[in-house]
């Protein structure tokens, strides 16, 4: 069973003509040669890392998935707003975040994706829903509470991220939005150093390998 479990397919697939899930895969900085952050968005985690520092990961909490209109013509013209529940290991766990999402895809070579993590310690994930007044889809250059929105590219090669999650499954455990409703998906906990073999246009995944089991 373990061994089924391990080698069963990563749902972290996307159709390029699905405007829904264009967000879908692992993304790099790398505009100058070298990339110094990486993200890697699945249906069910968003987890990003950055030089010198482990990965942060946090659990997409889907009943709060919501879309919108950025009313911007430098990206496409659907975004996607995420609540999700903070690195149980970091700094603000136990808290929930608001990544809001955009993407450009008008160039053929490459995607580009823009995000806002307006909120990253909200306690529940009803709050983190919430309309956000300090954020401005129309500019990028300072709408993100002031700040610009990272900006990043479809990474060249998806094994990029292979580091940053292959989750094991806890069947027994389940995480709270924090408003008293339990979460229907397993949680999972990442375990670095896991390489898993990728195909197609975004990532298709199967566990190659793992060296180290992580019981929550």
């Amino acid at each position: 069973v373990l061994l089924e479990r391990l080698f069963a397919p990563l749902p972290i697939t996307a159709s390029s003509t699905d405007a829904d899930n264009l967000h879908i895969g692992c993304w790099d900085d790398q505009f100058n040669g070298t990339a110094s952050s990486h993200m890697l968005v699945t249906p069910d985690r968003i987890v990003v890392s950055y030089d010198a520092y482990p990965p942060y990961e946090h659990d997409i909490v889907s009943d709060y998935t919501s879309f919108f209109s950025p009313e911007n013509s430098q990206v496409d013209a659907q975004g996607v707003s995420f609540i999700a529940s903070n690195d149980p290991d970091g700094d603000s766990a136990g808290l929930f975040s608001d990544f809001d999402m955009m993407i450009d895809s008008s160039d053929e070579m490459v995607d580009i994706i823009y995000y806002c993590q307006i909120d990253y310690n909200d306690p529940s994930a009803v709050e983190a829903a919430k309309e956000d007044e300090d954020i401005n889809y129309a500019d990028l250059g300072s709408g993100c509470n002031g700040y610009a929105w990272s900006k990043m590219r479809r990474a060249d090669n998806d094994e990029e991220c292979k580091d940053l999650i292959v989750a094991e499954e806890d069947g027994d455990d389940h995480f709270s939005d924090g408003h008293g409703h339990e979460n229907d998906e397993k949680s999972v906990k990442s375990v670095k150093s896991v390489a898993f073999a990728m195909s197609g246009s975004f990532a298709t995944g199967a566990i190659m390998a793992m060296i180290g089991i992580i019981a929550m």
